[in-house]
């Protein structure tokens, strides 16, 4: 019957209702076809849709539940945004937010997506989103769920692809068939186009796999998928442009690894499982060290094209089932091995000739290499061009420099990358012809996988010719934020650093995203960069790095609901005044404080939440007045709340006359430091670059008001909030500072009465009437000194009107007498 309906409403034009019923149908039979054709009716119907307003994460949730719960297409523009898979806090949000939904195949898709990118996050949220896939049946997901089983055998996978697997889908009547096609019919377009995009992605991914080493068919699937939206697009750019060598700037490095840490388990998939850690090459999955599932199955799983992309197999136990597999010609392509450098295991990697470019060894305190030996003539390894060592303990240290100087393998390498190394074994390479560039690396294994709790650095040195000094250095870390272990962090690079040449590195580049430092360790670093270079350049000597985290974007900015806003269909007809001077009792109502301001702007004699005065005015949230007041109130009248609004938007209509109206209605509106009256300033501005704060900026520099109240500093500064920014107007050669705020005036009251007990509003609840006024809004402290003390100073509130699209607020002083 439902898709019966769902056809009879798309034929009346209809599709909100149309997606409703077919929502209806799939919840009764979880046909795949239904799921896939709900699907493209929400994306068409989101597509019409304004999208959720909400900067953060929270606000978004937050407008996402103030829509109608019954509304079939919020759920479809709230999953338009990704899900937020890399924080525990906000995944348990977004699934607290949808948990109250219907079972909704587009939710099925939503969650999966999010299990395939970090099924690890955290075992109590993919538990809870297992059970909810789980509960939803939405069986199209179980290849997806067979893939994160093969990853990580977790009770709470097994158990959701065992429900889905006994899930039976339902076949749809003869008739019921003919309305789907139908239906279909007339999103023909939308799904045609999915047809050929799935069909254009296969032809370019078949050209790819056809010749893995051909860097153009990867270029033409990257640019698609760039064209597309699809971030792997965007891995695979940046990768190609680099080719074998480390990123170009440290900008694409993090660019690169801020990809990898966020879509590395999906793009690993489905061979992934195999390896204990990942490497990409071209922005597809490479390998790495293998050993999760051990050698035994491996041979039969060789059959997977995805393998056809390996290049790099490290084992660095024994390696001898390794270097078995480089005969299966199904990983012809690899062309980096990592092994332990005993003598058994090189025997066998040197025993005929291989096609490696590069090799890793894991030098132990056990290995003594000669330097006439096949590894040092490079013997059975033509191509080969960088040279890796990993050092486990000092004692190795002497026998590995002199290796080093004299192994004639070096001379045909452009590349050697040494790890635990000291001076003498990088003093060792610099004596030798060949590798024009030699990588340092400091720092322990987990430092450099790049998570952000790692502290390693790599130290790159290059000289232009293949002898010589090297004669340029720079040092990039592996990290992203230095929230722990600063002092490490800083000890990592100077431990590096100390073991460079001295006299001839003629300039060193410091590259990390950590700008600001404790000024101890910032001493100490420059100091050991200038000893090895005349030249450096490190991030936080740049004068524009302190100013930088205080800089304008990522402001603070509250986003508001629209149900609150002055609509004209329902606000413009006169409405009778029933709340001046009256005495309200607030029942049942979801946000007391706002109503409570709201009604006090409106001449509200009092405004309570409990039944313990006299009132003649009974506001209520239900449909019924509550029993109880009518039983206490029989002579009250009862209004619904929803009847408030429309009262406070024919006679409110900015925040200057929510101000005023309280003050008409006998409140006096303070500052914080209650002394003396303070000065307001209402404004009215046209919005300046679609950016609330560049109006509030643009007012700071040409408001009279704003120009008359400054002065000069009495005392001078002697301590200073770093999160303040400078403000200086032209011609004046003293600054004030401001702060930006959700709720400038937040520290604003309101109060009537003359008694030790006044009638009080605080700023937080005079700023609930924001949602009603504003569409989007903001604060700010504009003070004397650069501290939350300040002596002079002004508290700033405004937002975009929702009647006019201006910038309308208030500023009020703060005066010590």
């Amino acid at each position: 019957m439902s898709i019966e309906q769902a056809r009879a409403a798309f034929d009346r034009a209809d599709p909100q209702a149309g997606l409703a019923r077919l929502l209806d149908a799939w919840r009764t039979l979880r046909l795949p076809r239904i799921a896939d054709l709900i699907q493209h009716v929400s994306d068409a119907l989101v597509a019409a849709a304004p999208p959720i307003e909400g900067e953060t994460e929270i606000a978004y949730v937050e407008a996402f539940e103030a829509l109608a719960p019954g509304d079939p297409v919020a759920l479809g523009r709230f999953l338009a945004r990704p899900w937020p898979c890399k924080s525990t806090h906000l995944a348990n949000l977004w699934l607290r937010a949808t948990s109250n939904r219907p079972d909704d195949p587009r939710l099925a898709a939503a969650i999966t997506r999010f299990l395939l990118a970090d099924p690890m996050a955290d075992n109590a949220v993919v538990a809870k989103a297992a059970r909810r896939l789980a509960a939803i049946g939405d069986v199209r997901t179980i290849p997806d769920l067979r893939t994160l089983v093969a990853r990580q055998e977790t009770r709470s996978f097994v158990a959701t692809l065992a429900e889905l697997e006994r899930r039976e889908v339902h076949e749809p009547a003869p008739h019921e068939v003919a309305d789907i096609a139908a239906i279909e019919a007339r999103y023909a377009a939308q799904i045609d186009e999915a047809r050929q995009t799935a069909e254009r992605r296969a032809q370019l991914f078949a050209a790819v796999l056809a010749d893995p080493l051909d860097p153009g068919p990867k270029r033409a699937y990257g640019d698609w998928l760039v064209g597309r939206g699809d971030p792997r697009g965007e891995l695979i750019a940046l990768q190609l442009a680099r080719g074998g060598d480390w990123p170009a700037s440290y900008a694409a490095d993090l660019a690169e690894r801020e990809l990898l840490r966020a879509h590395r388990l999906v793009w690993q998939d489905p061979i992934g499982r195999w390896f204990r850690s990942l490497e990409f090459v071209d922005g597809f999955f490479a390998g790495g060290a293998v050993g999760r599932h051990g050698y035994d199955e491996l041979p039969d799983a060789l059959d997977e094209p995805a393998w056809r992309f390996v290049r790099t197999l490290e084992e660095f136990g024994q390696g001898d089932e390794l270097l078995a597999l480089l005969d299966d010609p199904r990983l012809a392509g690899v062309r980096t091995v990592g092994l332990l450098a005993d003598a058994t295991t090189l025997e066998l990697l040197l025993d005929r000739s291989r096609a490696l470019t590069e090799l890793r060894l894991y030098w132990t305190g056990e290995t003594d290499l000669a330097i006439d030996g096949p590894l040092a003539r490079g013997t059975h390894l033509p191509g080969l061009r960088t040279l890796a060592i990993d050092v486990d303990h000092d004692r190795s240290l002497p026998a590995l420099a002199t290796w080093l100087r004299g192994a004639p393998v070096v001379e045909q390498l452009d590349r050697i990358v040494l790890r635990g190394v000291g001076a003498d074994e990088i003093a060792a390479v610099a004596t030798r012809r060949g590798p024009r560039v030699l990588d340092v690396v400091a720092g322990d294994e987990d430092e450099l996988a790049g998570s952000a709790f790692g502290t390693g650095w790599t130290i790159r040195l290059t000289r232009e010719q293949d002898t010589g000094p090297f004669r340029s250095a720079v040092a990039r870390d592996h990290v992203d934020h230095l929230w722990r272990e600063p002092a490490r962090w800083a000890e990592t690079l100077a431990e590096a650093l100390a073991r460079l040449p001295r006299g001839t590195i003629g300039d060193l580049r410091i590259e990390t995203a950590i700008e600001r430092l404790k000024l101890p360790i910032r001493e100490q670093l420059t100091a050991i960069a200038r000893d090895i270079a005349p030249a450096i350049v490190v991030p936080w000597e740049q004068p524009e790095a302190p100013a930088k985290p205080f800089a304008r974007p990522r402001l603070p900015v509250q986003q508001h609901p629209t149900h609150l806003h002055f609509d004209p269909s329902r606000h413009a007809s006169a409405v009778t005044d029933f709340v001046a001077d009256r005495s309200v009792y607030l029942a049942d109502v979801d946000d007391h404080d706002m109503y409570r301001a709201l009604l006090y702007a409106l001449g509200a004699r009092s405004v309570v939440d409990e039944m313990t005065a006299p009132v003649d005015l009974i506001v209520h949230g239900k449909a019924a007045p509550p029993q109880k007041a009518r039983a206490k109130y029989p002579g009250g009248e009862f209004v619904r709340v929803d009847a408030v609004l429309p009262l406070f938007h024919s006679k409110v209509k900015s925040f200057a006359e929510f101000v005023r109206a309280l003050q008409a209605h006998g409140f006096r509106v303070r500052n914080p430091s209650d002394e003396g009256d303070p000065d307001f300033d209402f404004f009215e501005l046209e919005l300046v670059d679609d950016s609330l704060h560049a109006t509030l900026l643009r007012y700071l520099e040409t408001s009279p008001f704003i120009s008359s109240f400054m002065h000069e500093q009495s005392f001078p500064i002697d301590k200073r909030a770093e999160a303040f920014i400078d403000f200086t107007l032209p011609g004046r050669d003293y600054s004030w500072y401001y702060l930006w705020t959700l709720d400038g005036w937040a520290r604003v009251y309101a109060q009537r009465g003359d008694d030790d007990c006044p009638l009080e509003l605080t700023g937080r609840q005079l700023l609930r009437v924001a949602p009603v006024l504003w569409t989007q809004s903001t604060g700010m402290y504009f003070y004397e000194y650069p501290e939350s003390e300040s002596v002079d100073g002004l508290f700033i509130q405004a937002g975009i009107d929702a009647r006019t699209g201006k910038v309308t607020g208030a500023a009020i002083s703060r005066v010590w007498t």
